[in-house]
């Protein structure tokens, strides 16, 4: 063990602060120096515990360089994967940060908090463990709370008749909310600051609000009387926009929620920041509230400031079931006023490097036209028309059409869409393979089918999609409820060859569970109802028909559905059938399998997330259990289920999701629990069985096949 020589100032800090007392058989913190760092900072609790360790790390000074610390420093090449920086440990920070911490609680209503600190020391690596110790006791509860206007008068009298009813929701809201609770200083706080609000939204810009609290510290409780004056009711006055160049003022001001002589209101203020802010061309926006003491009416100032009026942008992604992606887009964000964007986009889903065998081919380009205000700042339309190429289990085929949708925006993630499509397919080559148990062979099928190849088949369909809900964090949740609804028609005869009713669902819970550990939960599913033209006429024409529907038909399995599958690979499946021509006959392949797709859908994921050790913190593992079911239950088609693919299939797994700057990348190796006879066979060993007339349990099944690996940019729920 080397000795270092020491400052002396350190030695006098260390012998001031350090409870050496608590460290028996730990190095002599004599030895720590300049150079020690920290290695690690946690928190113990010995009676209960009120606030995340991310949190209270986050209140101090001290940081730690993390877990797996040598090895970060050895893999920092790899993407991902940084060194851990310096880390110093100063005495002096750690007292402060134990006043932090001291502090903290004293604010959040706790009477007698007991924190301390225990430091270990290693002397080979020069660093050293901090433990904070905390023994919360007991916390003030807030046992009866009142409420008065102005000078003591009832809010009957005090408010305006208008406001009464609405007043009197409030504040029995605002007793159900805190009444029994935890009530300290900053609590408070957030009761005034809330009150505040709720008049400054209902004409009153500003409002007075203080409180008297009274701590009964024998029975823990307290009496808290909110006392608000809220001044001079007034209405908005003008509104003014500057900043502005190329977007005109009236253009800038529909954007806004306020009207001149309507009540004064703080959030819709805000909103119209947030509203100006979203337009394309405009780079910063800041309304400002004037003459904000005065009695007459509230005028308001917007000022902003333009982007470039035009953009090229690209960018170049990757997933498992695409392979590597790019996409390159130049827009004009002004196009003819009224900050309309036109833009136009060249994209490519190339398949290379792709991990699932269902990858596809995908090139695309598309003009788009947003109109920002249709008849409404929250209504939206844009007109896209567009023409693609794609090689991938459905088909090969080009396609050219034009959708028309329109969005109108709820509020944060709640959305409704409208959108209808009309495009017509040219079908160059038809993926299918052993689709049936009745008596059309394989080669009767690819004869009816090649007498179509190379014509145009016509879709129509009209969508009605919404989203609503409320998360904590848009990029990472913690805590949040999402549900989506989707509604799907296509027809009529006269404009499409295809024609169903189609309904999807889904809904994505987010739980914090306490410590380190919190749980995500998807639900999904769906129904499609073939109609008219798309319903078999006779037993024959079932296997075509349902080909005619499989751009529509449900699927499941892949990194955002059922883990430990492909893309669309959970439940029925095929070997992809191919022909090749070998001069006087004709040779059958097949080197992947390609789903069927089914008219029904029900599937759920179940996660298990938690953070990493310290230093890897802005990153998460996660343990999930999904499952799904695809199924067909309308004899007319024809589609048999000789190898037992519409039960009900199950996948395990763990994986690692990476917070970077683009969003999280989450990595994960899924394990199919229950495979079908399809999943764990090669498909050419497959194919070649079927066309001998051997069953498949004479081809070997391969354990590997029971992996997935799963690789996606974003939030998978």
């Amino acid at each position: 063990m080397a000795i270092r020589i020491v400052r002396p100032w350190v030695l006098a800090v260390l012998a001031a602060i350090l409870p050496f007392g608590n460290l028996q058989g730990q190095a002599p913190l004599f030895l720590v120096n300049p150079s020690t760092e920290v290695a690690s900072v946690d928190f113990q609790f010995t009676s209960g515990r009120s606030f995340e360790r991310d949190f209270l790390r986050s209140r101090i000074a001290l940081t730690d360089r993390g877990a797996l610390a040598g090895l970060r420093e050895r893999l920092d090449f790899l993407p991902l994967i940084t060194a851990p920086a310096d880390h110093p440990f100063d005495p002096v920070t750690l007292q402060r940060d134990l006043i932090r911490l001291r502090r903290l609680y004293a604010e959040s209503g706790f009477l007698a908090s007991d924190i301390r600190y225990d430091v270990q020391l290693d002397t080979t690596s020069n660093t050293v463990d901090v433990r904070f110790v905390i023994d919360e006791g007991r916390s003030v509860v807030l046992e009866e709370l009142e409420i008065e206007v102005a000078s003591g008068d009832s809010s009957a009298q005090a408010l305006p008749t208008d406001l009464e009813e609405a007043w009197s929701t409030y504040r029995s809201r605002l007793r159900r909310d805190y009444l029994g609770r935890r009530l300290g200083p900053a609590q408070e706080r957030g009761l005034q600051d809330r009150s505040g609000a709720w008049f400054r939204d209902r004409g009153y810009p500003n409002p007075s609000v203080s409180s008297d609290r009274v701590v009964d510290s024998t029975r823990a409780t307290a009496t808290t009387r909110l006392t608000i004056s809220p001044g001079v009711r007034r209405r908005f006055g003008s509104v003014s926009v500057e900043g502005n160049e190329r977007i005109s003022n009236r253009v800038l001001a529909r954007e806004l929620p306020i009207t001149q002589d309507h009540w004064f209101s703080a959030s819709a203020v805000a909103e119209g920041e947030r509203e100006v802010y979203g337009l394309d061309m405009v780079r910063w926006a800041d309304a400002v509230v004037q003459d904000g003491a005065g009695t007459g009416p509230v005028p308001v100032r917007v000022q902003v400031q333009e982007g470039p009026l035009r953009l090229i942008s690209g960018q170049v992604g990757y997933s498992t079931s695409a392979g590597l992606t790019t996409e390159a887009s130049w827009a004009h964000r002004n196009f003819l006023g009224g900050a309309r964007v036109l833009s136009v986009t060249a994209e490519a889903r190339t398949g290379l490097l792709a991990a699932d065998e269902t990858s596809e081919e995908r090139y695309g380009l598309s003009t788009t036209l947003r109109q920002p205000y249709l008849g409404s700042r929250r209504m939206s339309g844009l007109l896209t028309p567009f023409v693609e190429y794609r090689d991938g289990p459905i088909d090969e085929s080009f396609r050219n059409g034009i959708d028309a949708t329109a969005v109108y925006e709820l509020g944060g993630i709640s959305t409704l869409a409208l959108q209808y499509r009309i495009a017509a397919r040219k079908v160059l080559q038809y993926r299918f393979g052993t689709l049936t148990d009745s008596g059309l062979d394989f080669l009767e099928l690819q004869t009816i089918l090649d007498d179509s190849v190379g014509t145009v088949t016509r879709e129509s369909r009209l969508t009605a999609s919404g989203t609503w809900g409320r998360l904590d964090d848009r990029v990472r949740p913690r805590r949040g409820l999402v549900a989506r609804l989707g509604l799907q028609g296509a027809g009529p005869d006269l404009l499409s060859d295809v024609q169903f009713a189609k309904v999807t669902s889904g809904v994505s819970a987010f739980l914090p569970l306490g410590g380190d550990f919190f749980g995500r939960l998807r639900l999904s599913g769906g129904r499609l109802w073939p109609l008219g033209k798309s319903i078999p006429s006779d037993p024959d024409a079932g296997l075509i028909r349902f080909l005619e529907l499989r751009d529509a038909l449900l699927t499941a399995g892949g990194t955002g559905d059922v883990r430990g599958w492909a893309d669309g690979l959970l439940g029925p499946k095929t070997p992809d059938f191919r022909t090749v021509d070998r001069g006087d006959s004709l040779s059958i392949t097949a080197d992947r399998f390609i789903p069927v797709g089914g008219l029904s859908k029900t599937a759920f994921a179940l996660e298990l997330a938690f953070n990493l050790p310290a230093g890897l913190r802005r990153h998460a593992g996660f343990l999930f259990l999904d499952g799904g079911r695809i199924w067909t239950d309308d004899g007319r088609f024809g589609i048999g289920d000789p190898y037992d693919q519409e039960r009900m299939f199950f996948g395990t797994g763990a994986g690692i999701e990476f917070m970077t700057a683009v969003g999280p990348v989450r990595i994960a190796l899924g394990y199919k629990l229950n495979p079908s006879p399809l999943d764990l066979r090669d498909p050419t060993l497959v194919q070649r069985a079927l066309n001998g007339g051997l069953p498949i349990s004479t081809v070997p099944t391969e354990a590997l096949r029971r992996f997935q690996l799963h690789i996606d940019l974003g939030n998978a729920f």
